[in-house]
């Protein structure tokens, strides 16, 4: 019984890494400032997009692979 679950536990470990999302995280700021933009829409394709916090922080999650910015 303990042989048994410890190969569904390695399994299991060895699976959901794959599975975890990347983020994109960022901070949108204006370009002469230099300060932080609140509220500000961010979007890039294949993604829903989000909205950044009071601090100009956003976070998306994408797949791997090749993003153009």
């Amino acid at each position: 019984m303990k042989r048994t679950l410890f190969f569904i536990v390695l399994i299991l470990c060895s699976v959901f890494p794959g599975l975890a999302q990347q983020w994109l995280k960022g901070t949108v700021a204006d370009a002469k400032t230099g300060e932080p933009i609140p509220f500000a829409n961010v979007v890039y394709p294949g993604a829903k997009g989000t909205v950044t916090d009071v601090n100009g922080v956003f976070r998306l999650p994408f797949r791997p692979g090749k993003v153009r910015v």
